[in-house]
């Protein structure tokens, strides 16, 4: 049935008229195009903005993943002052005078006799240390990290990790297991403490007769957990 003449203008009108208001923007808004631009380098202007902290804090964690170790020994400042020693037969406590294992070895010059190293004892004899006492077998303890705040202890004589168990009892293991990680905290007076990482609120400690303490008996209040890394 064909459509009056007087309707075709209004049918024509109702066909185009949706398209030109979609086509339109409302007063005030920008079209699709210009205001997705403008957003995209809004984003791109927050990302440059923090490109210096990021790269600053993947430097930071890039130290972890490389692995950085450090030679030091551990002074705990109780008694009259221990470091801590692992002893091949996996013992750790602590020991007061230096010795060839406690800290590294110097090679003298060709014509120069070192006064100060001991010599070498003759086979079969047990080196002693300066307080007559048994030389222990290692202080020079290797420090490295394996993640963010948290490091190894091993036993460069000795070739032992220290670790701690359930009880927090510390003993030199010979593989690196989750008892071998410690969190090392920065204390107030700028000495370390050393938190078990899988027993949370167990700390290496030494006694003021140089003996290893139960790491579940001390906190990080107590000189005891207190230990500074030296050269």
């Amino acid at each position: 049935m064909p459509l009056p003449v007087a309707l075709l203008p209004a049918l024509l009108l109702g066909l185009l008229w949706p398209g030109a208001v979609r086509g339109r923007p409302p007063p005030g808004r920008l079209p699709a195009g210009p205001r997705q631009r403008r957003w995209d380098a809004a984003l791109f202007a927050r990302s440059v903005a923090r490109l210096p902290a990021e790269r600053r804090d993947a430097a930071r964690d890039g130290d972890y993943l490389l692995g950085i170790k450090r030679l030091r020994r551990l002074y705990c400042n109780v008694g009259i002052g221990f470091h801590i020693q692992v002893l091949p037969d996996g013992r750790i406590d602590g020991i007061h005078s230096e010795n060839r294992y406690s800290k590294p070895a110097t090679t003298p010059t060709a014509g120069q006799v070192s006064r100060s190293a001991p010599a070498e004892p003759p086979p079969g004899a047990v080196p002693r240390a300066r307080s007559g006492s048994p030389a222990p077998e290692s202080g020079l303890l290797e420090i490295s990290p394996v993640e963010r705040g948290v490091v190894s202890i091993f036993g460069v004589r000795s070739g032992l990790f220290v670790a701690m168990n359930s009880k927090g009892k510390l003993y030199g293991s010979t593989h690196f297991n989750d008892e071998c990680k410690f969190k090392e905290i920065l204390l107030p007076n700028n000495y370390n403490a050393y938190e078990s990482r899988i027993y949370p609120g167990m700390y290496i400690a030494l006694s003021k007769n140089g003996r290893t303490k139960k790491g579940n008996k001390v906190s990080p209040t107590m000189t005891v957990t207190h230990f500074l890394p030296r050269i």
